[in-house]
Order: C-alpha cells, then structure tokens, then sequence
C-alpha cells in the first residue's frame, strides 16, 4: 500500500463532500475541514528524513513518530515505550519505534529509514510497471487533402 500520488486532489474531494454533508445538518451545526498545505508538510518530512540519515541518533521520538505516521499511518501504542506500525507486506524491515531518555532508538530510527526506502522502492516499481503496460501514442496527423 502507498500514498496516493494526488494528494491535495484527494483533500479537496473530501473537503466537497464535507460541504454537501454540511448543506443537510440542522442550522447552527456545522462541519470544517482543515486542508493541509500538503507541498509544505511533505518538505517538513523529507527535512526530517535527511536529518535522520545524517544522525539516527540525534532524533526525538516525537519525529521519528511523525515521519512514520506519513508514511505508515497511526501506530498503535498501548502503555509502553514502543509504537508499532503496521507494514504494507509481511516481514522485515518492520517500524516499532522505543521512546527512551535520549530520544529515539538509532537501531529503530535505521529501520525506519529502511522500511521507507523499501515503500518508495516498491511504489516506483508499481509505477514503472503502470507506465510500461499503458500503450504508447501515436502522434495524429492532419487529414490530407488532396
């Protein structure tokens, strides 16, 4: 499973949708939606990303937790230290991150980074593999007269 490629199309289809379930509620009640800048959020995330690469260990638990919930969705996390996040395939690298004094752990924050090299690995072979099956066009040349 990956991201949809067209994400602000996505939020303003949710965003119509709010505004007609809007129309039909009771008056005084009402229904707000907040579309993120989504161009902004995805620079935040690969700044995060970077700096994870260029020191796993220096990285807060709180955004390593962001970054995985962009890519992997909400974790599950049940009175411990680890946040757990369920992968689109079976097996490793899996993403359970652990809270400590210092920060995220630097063996999860690398598996973390693995996990997201293989979900981008994966969604440019997705793409690829979409690219080559569509057929190839033509170019369509002017009737002639003659």
């Amino acid at each position: 499973m990956s991201l949809p490629d067209d994400l602000p199309s996505l939020f303003r289809a949710l965003a119509a949708l709010t505004r007609a379930w809007g129309r039909g509620l009771p008056s005084g009640l009402t229904v707000s939606m907040v579309i993120p800048d989504t161009a902004r959020v995805t620079k935040a995330i690969e700044q995060l990303l970077a700096g994870m690469r260029a020191n796993p260990k220096g990285v807060s638990f709180a955004n390593a937790v962001k970054v995985a919930e962009h890519f992997f969705g909400a974790g599950r996390q049940s009175g411990t230290s680890h946040k757990v996040f369920k992968m689109p395939w079976p097996g490793d690298p899996r993403v359970n991150l652990q809270d400590s004094s210092e920060g995220a752990k630097p063996y999860r924050v690398r598996q973390l980074l693995a996990a997201i090299d293989r979900l981008r690995t994966e969604a440019a072979a997705e793409a690829t593999e979409r690219d080559s099956r569509q057929p190839a066009t033509r170019a369509r040349k002017g009737k002639r007269h003659g």
